[in-house]
Formats: structure tokens, sequence, C-alpha cells
């Protein structure tokens, strides 16, 4: 069971790695690599959350539950290519979770809450923004400043969204050229987009960042800082 939660949480955070045996779609690989793994940290750890919710439905064992939630957060975290402090925060942050669970001083239904939150946050859909432009952009025809103007404002537009400046609702507008959606609501990435298809992606992102005033510049999220507000918003409920 810990082997396997292992691998899913991996699984979640780095493309390249399979949970099963089949072939990968794809795999991501560039420079931008480490943001995308950054944003999946939301989602490694909402896995996590599931899968222990699960086991603590089916075997009422917290101390059982509170040490699979530590040790594969933690793993997730350290296979990340976040800066070390960021690392430091995320791992006294999940560690007091499950400490927390394994004590009773965090119950049942507030980590149900966590759960909830996680999965509702921008963060998750971000990931997919940032797996477009590491997929299709970089390996795209299009000329150098190009590819540096798109990235720009993909990150202009995840800064907007971060900081509530851009409603979390325009992902459906940014994303609707390059991703497909499934039944349960979730993005899904074209494995293959048009030239047309991805400037309309890079318009649609760039359009939501100059309507909502974002300044033009560099823009890099912190992670350990918005999975600890999604935590947060979630305890609150």
């Amino acid at each position: 069971m810990q082997q396997t939660l292992d691998r899913t949480t991996r699984a979640a955070i780095d493309p390249a790695i399979s949970v099963t045996s089949g072939p990968r779609p794809f795999v991501i690989a560039s420079r931008r690599g480490s943001v995308l793994k950054g944003c999946l940290i939301a989602v490694a750890i909402m896995l996590v959350l599931v899968v222990g919710l699960g086991i603590f439905v089916a075997m009422t064992w917290r101390g059982f539950v509170a040490g699979t939630l530590k040790t594969a957060s933690i793993q997730a975290i350290n296979d990340s290519s976040l800066p070390q402090d960021q690392k430091d925060r995320l791992t006294t942050r999940m560690t007091g979770l499950a400490d927390d669970f394994k004590s009773g001083t965090l119950t049942f239904e507030q980590i149900a809450q966590i759960m909830q939150s996680v999965s509702q946050s921008p963060l998750i859909p971000l990931a997919t923004v940032y797996a477009v432009s590491s997929t299709h952009i970089e390996s795209s025809a299009l000329t150098t400043e190009e590819k540096a103007a798109a990235t720009r404002s993909i990150g202009r537009f995840a800064r907007g969204v971060v900081e509530e400046k851009i409603p979390a609702t325009a992902m459906d507008d940014v994303l609707a050229s390059v991703t497909t959606r499934r039944p349960n609501g979730q993005f899904e990435m074209k494995q293959a987009v048009t030239i047309d298809e991805l400037k309309t992606f890079i318009a649609a992102a760039k359009a939501q960042a100059d309507d909502a005033k974002i300044p033009d510049e560099d823009f890099q999220i912190d992670i350990a800082t918005e999975v600890d507000k999604v935590i947060d918003r979630g305890l609150q409920k």
C-alpha cells in the first residue's frame, strides 16, 4: 500500500513517472518543468488526502493514515525542484498536519475540508497552464522572441489568478483552445495542438493579464505560500 501511494504521489508531481506500466501520452521536460512540478504539489497533497481518507474509513486507524500522509507528502516535496526554503516550509506544514491528525487535534471533517479546498484551488488548473507552456510552446514553431513573450504573458496571467485580480473562472476561456474537459470537469491537455490554437491560448492569457493591469514583468509562484493559503482556507470552513 505504501509503495503504491508513493508512486501515485510522485506521478502527480512528475508526468514522466507513470502509475501504470502502459505508455505515457507525453513527457514534460523543459526549464519550465520545475514550475509545473511546484504547482502539482497541490495535486499530490490532494491525492494523499483522498487515499488517506479511504484508509481511515476502512480501518479507522489514525496512526497509519497520519504516517502515510507524512511519508508520501514529504517524498513528493523532496522529489520536486522547488527552492530548498519552500521545501522546508512545505515539509513543516505537512508534518504538522499529519501529527495533528494522529493526536486527534485535527478531525476527520477538517481533513475532508482541506481536501476540498485543495481540489478547488486555482493551483491545479494553473498547473495545466504551465503544462501547455512546457509541452507545446517550447517545442512549437514560434520564434525565440514569440516564445519569450508567451512565457511572460502566461506568467502574468498566473500572477493575476494567484493574487485574485483575475477570477479563476477565466481559466475556462484561456484554456479552451488547448484542452478538453473530462466528465468530472477537470481540464485535460490536448496531446496535439495547432499553432493557431496555441496562439489563441497565448492571446487569451495576455488579454486577461492586460485587462487586470498585471505588471509586465517576470513572476514566480511561491508554492509553499499558496499551499499554506489553501490549507488555511480549508481549516476555516
